[in-house]
């Protein structure tokens, strides 16, 4: 399902409104998602100063990395509902996406700080360097499976409108 979300919203950006108000877009992006992380993590690290054991400080560090992320159906189902177009709704799709793609990165050094908060050693390899590993190899991924998508797409498309055989 949310393969098919990620699909929709990549349909509807177009290169021509990214360019117009993609540094307004990436901007407001992530702050969005930073700022949002650190106020929950201040949050729930401080609840863990309160609560002590009940909320260890690995899952307060995680779950401030959890509450950057937003719903895209939300905004994406409300956008196609009311068939909004204009500048808001042009600023709107990318700051989601972008938001979205900022958070999983912050979810992936959070990750490594907690893990490295549970084990008790603290190395740069295991919170920056390991999360940076995956997010590029899941890019190089997602590259290499659109391109076959593209590839395989044109069988489907030339036996759309023919008889079945």
């Amino acid at each position: 399902a949310l393969g098919f979300i990620a699909f929709a919203i990549g349909d509807e950006f177009r290169l021509s409104q990214l360019k117009h108000t993609g540094k307004q877009a990436t901007i407001i992006g992530i702050l969005q998602a930073v700022i949002t992380t650190l106020v929950v993590d201040a949050a729930l690290i401080g609840l863990h100063f309160v609560l002590g054991d009940k909320l260890p400080l690995s899952m307060a560090v995680t779950l401030g990395a959890v509450a950057a992320a937003t719903a895209p159906a939300a905004t994406l189902m409300v956008v196609r509902q009311y068939k909004a177009k204009g500048k808001l709704t042009d600023l709107l799709l990318p700051i989601v996406a972008i938001d979205d793609a900022v958070g999983l990165i912050i979810f992936a050094v959070s990750f490594g700080i907690a893990k490295a908060i549970e084990h008790g050693q603290f190395s740069i390899t295991a919170i920056v360097l390991e999360p940076l590993i995956e997010i590029v190899c899941s890019l190089l991924l997602g590259a290499v499976m659109g391109m076959l998508f593209s590839v395989f797409e044109i069988f489907f498309s030339e036996s759309i409108g023919k008889p079945p055989l």
